[in-house]
């Protein structure tokens, strides 16, 4: 299987480091400036993944009250700004929007592309904010805080309506106190009765996968390597090796697995490619019942829990059934939470 990594000359691979995360996507941005993303073997994926973002903000935004003003909307780990026409078409005009990523550059890009949508004087778009900012860091909004300073009242930030976080959270799960950190950033300006919204890839099927291809390693089907499974389009290795040494035994991945089943935290990353997009970037196992024990922790009460993007709605069924087999098995490692924020919600230790 060939991927196609957007890096910079000598650039090393990736480790569970922030600073090596940004710097990937650093990279990104000045791929993206030299391709169309329709040219993209994964431009598939893409669609069907923006159009079921679509959905989540139109199901789960709370409307304004008549008169009031829009939605103030965080957005963490938020990217290129990709997402700038999906609030512009879901939010109302008076909405304002918080974006926050790691990567200077992905911020940047996005400024960029906010800028051009006011140049073009597309209708209805909110007063979008982005800043550069670690979800996972204890020190976030202090940090949005203090960049905030030198904008308007406007764009000062007490309390949001809605927060989403979109096919990133599988990087705060490497400790459980940066698991921690990000709820907490999620949430601690979350108003009550607020949502948030988490796409995020599932341990059900990377539980399932990975089983399917020890079995199949073990009868010897094709070239399977038990602990890696994927396609032409991905591919996940539990296994892969590092510096001569293998990231994870097969027998520490499902001890870890059993582990999760049991509600425990339990760390176990594992390389991630997507043609065009990733290569080799680690990712960690976000564990189903472990995130809505933490979640409960911060006051959230989840409305839509570890849905498959298939099960949310028929139009999400329906962009999905568009897809090849091939993409349709992308598409199927992730799904979907929505939590409410606790009216009396205080955090409990």
């Amino acid at each position: 299987m060939s991927f196609s990594f957007a890096g910079r000359p000598g650039e090393k691979r990736k480790n569970a480091g922030t600073v090596d995360v940004a710097a990937h996507y650093d990279s990104l941005c000045d791929a993206e400036k030299h391709k169309k993303r329709s040219a993209s073997l994964a431009f598939g994926v893409r669609r069907c993944n923006n159009a079921l973002k679509r959905e989540l903000l139109q199901t789960y935004v709370p409307a304004p009250v008549e008169g009031g003003k829009g939605p103030v909307l965080l957005d963490l780990c938020c990217g290129r700004g990709g997402d700038l026409d999906k609030w512009r078409t879901v939010l109302s005009g008076d909405a304002r929007v918080l974006g926050v990523d790691v990567s200077l550059d992905s911020v940047a890009e996005a400024r960029r592309r906010r800028d051009e949508a006011r140049r073009q004087g597309k209708p209805d778009l909110p007063a979008c904010v982005f800043l550069r900012g670690d979800a996972a860091s204890p020190a976030l909004w202090q940090s949005v805080d203090r960049l905030a300073k030198g904008l308007s009242q406007a764009d000062q930030w007490p309390s949001v309506d809605v927060v989403t976080c979109h096919f990133a959270a599988h990087y705060m799960w490497a400790t459980r106190k940066s698991a921690d950190d990000f709820l907490r950033n999620a949430t601690c300006r979350l108003r009550p009765g607020g949502v948030f919204i988490c796409t995020v890839v599932r341990e059900a099927t990377l539980r399932e996968r990975f089983a399917s291809s020890c079995a199949d390693a073990a009868v010897g089907v094709g070239a399977a390597t038990a602990g890696a499974f994927g396609n032409a389009l991905y591919k996940v290795d539990f296994c892969a090796s590092v510096g001569g040494a293998k990231r994870n035994s097969v027998a520490h991945v499902a001890a870890q697995l059993a582990r999760h089943a049991d509600g425990e935290h339990a760390p176990l990353s594992y390389e991630f490619s997507l043609v065009d997009s990733v290569d080799r970037c680690v990712e960690w196992v976000v564990p189903r019942k472990h995130f809505l024990q933490a979640a409960a922790r911060h006051g959230l009460r989840p409305i839509l829990c570890d849905e498959s993007f298939e099960g949310i709605s028929a139009g999400a069924r329906a962009n999905v059934e568009r897809l090849t087999q091939s993409e349709r098995e992308v598409v199927s490692l992730y799904g979907a939470y929505v939590f409410c924020k606790e009216p009396a919600a205080m955090e409990k230790k």
